[in-house]
């Protein structure tokens, strides 16, 4: 009876602690929600939303190709793909051939990431994010900040947060303040942000600071951010308001506006075209960083704000700094192998480090 009840308890303990295998969920412009766990490729999901509500930890989404009206959020503790570019059965992915289109349904984020005190690993591939606007004023509350037309990744209170993009294409959003393509916030001490963007294309955006994609960070959070293969094309950093310098027609990595990063933000540009990004003047304020525009206070890593490597600068437009304006020029660094072909203002260098 012993031997019994102890072989009970151990087939007991076996059960509840089985890992459940990762799944594969499903969603299509042909599907349907209702009483739906998206597991199904011959049953989809309609809406992306319902495939990450339904999804655990390790779980992949996978989008087939259409439009989708609608804006997402990831805001639990999950470690998270979202995959588009699906055929109509889920048997090839090709998202040049058959994009699939998060196109936003309402003025935020088409995507909202929020790691407030969590942990969350979050994976886009082959998805087309566009139509976003943030202009919400909801200060205090994360990705409804102004920061992050198309995608927001906001991480503070000690969560961390981890985010790879890869084959995406991030059009026609906008920001109020930063980020019209991309913007990642993190803040606090303890918090931890990773990002990484891949093989992407981030065109025609528009934010005051960081027309394409902005980086914010406070003294005290640890971010780490690779860009390799990414294109920032014809996004712009308009005055706003006509009260304040726009920076960053491509990328713009500070505190917010002239604020410095801290220590420790370390930016990694390598393999990028930045082409055709503006920075506006309105009355009174010229605009800074045609491409890429940094500002910190010094860092003890030795390539913070920011390290540009192998990349290409061109047709880019600012009043001050086509090309790169970098605030503490002595902890950038350039490798030596950028091609500089930028259209500087009055006061503008036609690339390189002004600081």
């Amino acid at each position: 009876m012993y031997r019994l009840i102890l072989a009970t308890a151990f087939l007991f303990a076996l059960a509840i602690t089985r890992v459940v295998p990762a799944a594969d969920r499903f969603v299509s412009t042909a599907g349907g929600d209702a009483a739906n766990d998206c597991l199904s490729s011959v049953s989809p999901c309609r809406t992306v939303a319902r495939g990450l509500a339904e999804a655990a930890s390790g779980d992949t989404v996978k989008v087939g190709a259409g439009t989708y009206h609608e804006n997402v959020s990831v805001s639990t503790p999950i470690t998270l793909t979202l995959s588009g570019g699906w055929a109509a059965d889920f048997s090839t992915q090709d998202p040049v051939a058959m994009p699939s289109v998060l196109q936003a349904a309402i003025d935020l984020p088409v995507v909202t990431v929020v790691a407030n005190g969590i942990a969350i690993t979050f994976a886009a591939d082959g998805l087309t994010v566009q139509g976003g606007r943030n202009a919400a004023g909801l200060f205090g509350t994360p990705c409804q900040e102004n920061l992050g037309g198309g995608i927001c990744a906001d991480a503070r209170a000690g969560g961390s947060l981890n985010v790879a993009l890869s084959r995406v294409l991030l059009q026609r959003n906008q920001a109020a303040e930063e980020g019209g393509g991309l913007a990642v916030k993190a803040r606090d001490g303890g918090t931890s942000l990773a990002l990484t963007v891949t093989n992407s294309t981030v065109t025609r955006n528009a934010a005051a600071g960081g027309g394409g994609i902005g980086i914010n960070s406070d003294q005290n959070a640890t971010v780490s951010v690779t860009l390799d293969g990414v294109l920032l094309k014809k996004n712009r950093a308009p005055a706003p308001h006509e009260i304040a310098t726009p920076v960053g027609g491509g990328l713009a990595v500070s505190a917010g506006g002239f604020l410095p990063v801290g220590q420790n933000a370390q930016v990694l540009v390598q393999n990028c075209v930045f082409d055709g990004n503006r920075v506006t003047r309105s009355d009174g304020f010229d605009g800074q960083g045609g491409g890429i525009f940094a500002v910190n206070t010094g860092c003890q890593m030795g390539s913070c704000p920011i390290k540009v490597v192998n990349s290409v600068f061109v047709r880019n437009h600012a009043q001050i700094a086509a090309g790169v304006e970098v605030g503490g020029c002595r902890a950038s660094e350039r490798n030596g192998n950028e091609e500089w072909r930028d259209v500087a203002g009055r006061h503008g260098s036609r690339g390189g480090c002004r600081g």
